[in-house]
């Protein structure tokens, strides 16, 4: 069978340096994007800033909920990346796969179109959130939750173009959006070139008509794609709706308890004190650029061990496989020398407070010695997801996190209120975590692909 340049089937004869420039080409498009998404957040809170602190906490409150809404789209995304990787790698169309995607991802959003105030509301009344604040994060996401349907729409055609492994028509679109949020947000804040200033408000607006605007980035690549432009027939398929739900449900699931277990061990640190919490945070947007490395190669992972699956090619997932943890461990390791290297640097950059910088340093480097076994947690994973195996991340994940790094630290936190306690038990969590999958995936996958 012949594939495309853009195809990621290996076949025997395909040298190594093909095979990782492959692995390059589907990785580093999303590392860009990641990070500019990155970029975006950064600047958005920068340019409500002058607004005041309370416009800054809002802000801050309303984005961390919005990561808590886009995990429930993971069901969607996983379950359309899958499919579109397997179907392309097996020679077939992925039509119905991405219309069933979009609509999906309409059904997934218009809950959060109608019920998202009043979620939000409720959900920062536990937090027993203040109520100006309140009042500011719901100014920001009205207009998200309003234009909720096209985001998710645009984050399901993301999915597909992961799965057809063209990732730079994912970049193109991320610096659209990206461009289009911070000139938006300038304009609407502002009340810039006769618009009414929005302050808060404007903000969201920039985020909502950005995410939006996105879809007209991709539709021209969609309809141009044989494999899974929605307008070739294939528009509702029980079965593949259904195949969707039963891959992605599991990662939903996974993202959803993940998202909250983050923020209960966020928590165990804060019972170290105001000054290490505040160096775990700075060490946390410090870890973000290897944290989006890593799930840069848990994508092209999922593509190449998806198509290489569905063209019945055990060759191609062994070595595709073998070939992207390479690279990630090794670009990964470099990334934890460097942060090593220019810890006291990095620390310095964020405060000027010597022991809040002594502790960030000190996490620093735990998080250098991490890199390697964060590499092998983030490609096994995105691998395992590709060959539709999603409960497995579910369950690795989950009870690794619970029972070797929060309660542990739960426990020993009663009798030494010291943070080598939480993050020891992280060093220890990434270390068995990292060796379930490798043993899993040695033991139990690899001769499931084979079968």
């Amino acid at each position: 069978m012949s594939h495309s340049s853009e195809s990621v089937v290996i076949e025997r004869d395909t040298p190594k340096g093909v095979v990782i420039k492959k692995i390059l080409t589907l990785a580093v498009p999303i590392i860009l994007s990641n990070l500019l998404y990155t970029v975006q957040n950064i600047v958005s809170l920068l340019l409500v800033s002058p607004l005041g602190s309370l416009a800054i906490a809002g802000v801050g409150f309303a984005s961390t909920l919005l990561w808590f809404i886009y995990a429930t789209m993971a069901v969607v995304y996983t379950g359309v990346n899958v499919l579109t990787a397997q179907s392309v790698g097996a020679g077939k169309s992925a039509n119905a796969i991405t219309s069933l995607g979009i609509f999906l991802s309409l059904i997934f959003a218009l809950p959060m179109v109608f019920f998202g105030k009043a979620f939000v509301l409720h959900f920062l009344e536990l937090l027993s959130t203040p109520k100006e604040v309140v009042n500011v994060a719901l100014q920001y996401l009205e207009p998200i939750f309003l234009l909720l349907p096209f985001a998710f729409a645009t984050n399901s055609i993301n999915a597909t173009f992961n799965g057809l492994g063209k990732t730079k028509v994912i970049l193109y679109a991320t610096v659209f959006t990206t461009l289009t949020n911070i000139g938006l947000a300038v304009v609407l804040i502002y009340g810039k070139l006769g618009f009414p200033k929005l302050g808060v408000e404007g903000a969201g607006w920039a985020v909502a008509v950005a995410e939006t605007l996105a879809l007209l980035v991709y539709l021209p690549f969609l309809i141009k794609e044989e494999k899974v432009s929605p307008l070739r027939g294939g528009l509702f398929s029980l079965r593949e709706l259904l195949d969707i739900l039963k891959i992605g449900l599991p990662t939903g699931v996974e993202r959803l308890i993940m998202s909250f277990s983050y923020n209960v061990f966020v928590g165990l640190v804060a019972v170290c004190g105001a000054t290490v919490l505040a160096a775990f945070q700075i060490g946390l947007r410090i870890e973000a650029v290897s944290f989006t490395v890593g799930m840069a190669f848990s994508f092209a992972a999922t593509t190449i061990a998806g198509q290489n699956f569905g063209a019945k090619n055990p060759y191609g997932v062994r070595v595709g496989i073998k070939t992207t943890l390479g690279v990630a461990v090794f670009i990964m390791t470099l990334l934890g020398i460097l942060i090593a290297l220019f810890s006291q640097h990095l620390a310095e950059f964020f405060t000027r407070d010597p022991k809040v910088v002594e502790w960030t340093v000190k996490y620093l480097y735990l998080i250098a010695l991490s890199q390697p076994l964060m590499a092998v947690i983030f490609v096994l994973a995105g691998a395992i997801r590709g060959l539709g195996k999603t409960k497995i991340p579910l369950v690795v994940n989950i009870t690794n996190f619970w029972l070797i790094r929060l309660l542990p630290a739960m426990l020993l936190l009663k009798f030494y209120k010291t943070p080598y306690i939480p993050w020891g038990t992280m060093i220890l969590e990434n270390l068995t975590r990292s060796a379930t999958y490798l043993y899993l995936y040695r033991s139990k996958i690899l001769n499931s692909v084979r079968g």
